[in-house]
């Protein structure tokens, strides 16, 4: 990795800008791994300190600060919050009060969260916890600052061999653990998983 390279990849830590981890090539791995560190040290930095989000909140559950509505499917919707006893931006599903009649009950929602919970595999969203706020179940999870698989193909156009390849073998070790957990992840798409 030449000088102005890596000069480029810690000027874009310092700055804040995302990194897409698997695609940074021809680096030392040592350098690489020690730039990675440094970025998480960032972001936790970041975070320290502060226990207000600083945005608009829409609506408070629990000891969240929900600010942003991201996706809304028919049993679910997911936001950005901000998780005030932890400092920290979390992603937060809230199960529509209509899903019952979809077939889906708080009791199995909340199971769910509580098996996530427990699964400690890398490639598998972290669940920080599950429980019912204002008569509304969710969980909430670590928010990953990051592009889905679907926006970086149709960003970047589709991905070479040897990516695929490696994207793959991630989403099977995931799946394996949620497997592994007594689940089955119903919904696998490029839209769901996150880089």
């Amino acid at each position: 990795m030449s000088a102005d390279a890596a000069r480029e990849l810690l000027e874009r830590i310092a700055d804040g800008t995302p990194i897409d981890w698997d695609r940074v090539g021809g680096v030392d791995a040592a350098l690489l791994e020690s730039a990675h560190t440094l970025d998480a040290v960032r972001h936790a930095y970041r975070r320290i300190g502060s226990n207000e989000p600083g945005e608009r909140v829409l609506f408070r559950w629990g000891g969240l600060s929900v600010l942003e509505l991201l996706a809304s499917g028919a049993t679910a919707e997911v936001y950005r919050a901000w998780d005030a006893g932890l400092s920290t931006m979390v992603a937060l599903k809230l199960l529509r009060p209509e899903a019952a009649v979809a077939g889906l009950r708080s009791e199995e929602f909340l199971r769910e969260g509580h098996l996530l919970a427990r699964i400690g595999q890398r490639n598998v969203l972290r669940v920080y916890g599950a429980a019912v706020h204002d008569g509304r179940p969710g969980l909430w999870a670590e928010w990953i600052d990051g592009r889905t698989l679907e926006a970086s193909v149709a960003a970047d156009g589709p991905l070479a061999a040897a990516e695929a390849v490696h994207v793959g073998l991630e989403l099977c070790a995931a799946l394996g653990a949620i497997h592994a957990a007594g689940l089955v992840h119903g919904d696998v798409k490029a839209s769901n998983a996150l880089r």
